[in-house]
């Protein structure tokens, strides 16, 4: 500890804050990696159950963001759809079959989702504290943002 009660000097600060950084950028790549690939998963198992590309489903948008969207959304986005799908979404079969995966997936993005969350909300409060903001330039800076 120096005389004005600093664990690190100044240029050593800047680099753990650097590296610091570099890591958690580096985390929320690999994290969004993982996340994109089980989604793709996801739809891609979707397109060959249902033998029709989410593209040319109606509602397509929350088709693909299906993690945002409760099973039972999904489950009638499809139901709207089955002129489009080769097989009929109102069987219980069909109900079942896409309830394992929604879920399966659902166990693999969850914690996930919330850890990229977690990571986000750290790299922000990271920079604040670089550039010294105070609570209100805090607010104006994530007003601005959502």
């Amino acid at each position: 500890m120096d005389g004005s009660g600093e664990f690190i000097a100044e240029g050593e600060r800047s680099d753990v804050v650097h590296d610091l950084l570099s890591h958690l950028a580096e985390e929320m790549i690999r994290m969004n990696k993982v996340r994109q690939e089980e989604i793709r998963g996801f739809l891609s198992w979707l397109e060959e159950f249902c033998g029709a590309r989410v593209d040319d489903l109606s509602n397509k948008t929350k088709v693909s963001a299906y993690y945002e969207i409760e099973f039972s959304e999904l489950l009638a986005i499809l139901k709207s759809n089955k002129r489009k799908l080769a097989c009929y979404p109102g069987r219980r079969a069909f109900g079942e079959a896409l309830q394992r995966e929604y879920s399966a997936s659902m166990e693999k993005l969850a914690p996930l989702l919330a850890r990229i969350g977690e990571t986000d909300r750290l790299i922000d409060a990271v920079v604040y504290r670089l550039y010294d903001l105070t609570g209100e330039e805090i607010e104006i800076v994530e007003a601005s943002l959502s």
